[in-house]
């Protein structure tokens, strides 16, 4: 998906993070990559817990759809991140190192059902 756009957002942050001028643009069209990245994850995560027919049996899938909220966190930082753009391209390469660390550590297991009852 928006997965294969990454490299050269991430290219412009590191030729134009010092630049006076460019660096804004450079972090808000990475940025703007991130929430168009977190609006895709989002959409995938609500469809496939919709129904939770794509699911493996063992799936709560109740407990699935609880989850959501925790993905949406990044449909509101991410739009966060393009307004910090245009005051800082360092902070918003910050933020974004933040949301990384949240998202690389936040690690939700997979809501397992008790036997029999989906």
């Amino acid at each position: 998906m928006t997965v294969v756009a990454i490299p050269r957002p991430a290219a412009l942050m590191a030729e134009y993070l010092r630049e006076p001028g460019a660096s804004h643009v450079a972090a808000v069209v990475y940025s703007g990559l991130m929430v168009v990245m977190a609006l895709n994850y989002q959409a995938l995560w609500w469809h496939l817990t919709r129904t939770g027919h794509l699911f493996d049996d063992r799936v709560d899938n109740t407990a699935a759809r609880a989850t959501r909220a925790r993905f949406a966190i990044g449909s509101l930082a991410y739009p966060a991140t393009v307004a910090l753009a245009f005051v800082s391209a360092p902070l918003t390469l910050a933020a974004h190192g933040l949301l990384a660390v949240y998202y690389g550590f936040n690690q939700l297991k997979v809501p397992v059902a008790e036997a029999g009852l989906n």
